[in-house]
């Protein structure tokens, strides 16, 4: 993906009741690199997302923007260390609310 603006409309597009939440995992796994070296802007696009509609793309753009906030003090004993784990791990089931 090129931009933030677009994982954004992925995200809005895949989540909810008729979206692929498999296929939104691996949107979101190939747009890693994108989404933390745009880290510092995320929290505008936070606000686009509906976290009970959008909960899979909400969490991944939250983990990568308290990774970089936490980057000068991160060890693995921190508390959002685990979040690109936890968001590898989610189905469908965890997600759905």
């Amino acid at each position: 993906m090129d931009s933030v603006e677009a994982v954004v409309t992925q995200i809005q597009g895949l989540s909810g009741g008729s979206g692929d939440i498999s296929l939104l995992h691996s949107l979101l796994k190939q747009a890693d690199d994108l989404l933390h070296n745009e880290s510092t802007r995320l929290a505008p696009f936070l606000e686009q997302l509906d976290p009970s509609i959008h909960t899979l793309g909400y969490l991944y753009l939250l983990c990568i923007s308290l990774q970089e906030v936490e980057r000068p003090s991160y060890t693995a004993r921190s508390p959002h260390a685990g979040c690109s784990t936890n968001a590898d791990s989610c189905s469908q089931a965890s997600v759905c609310i």
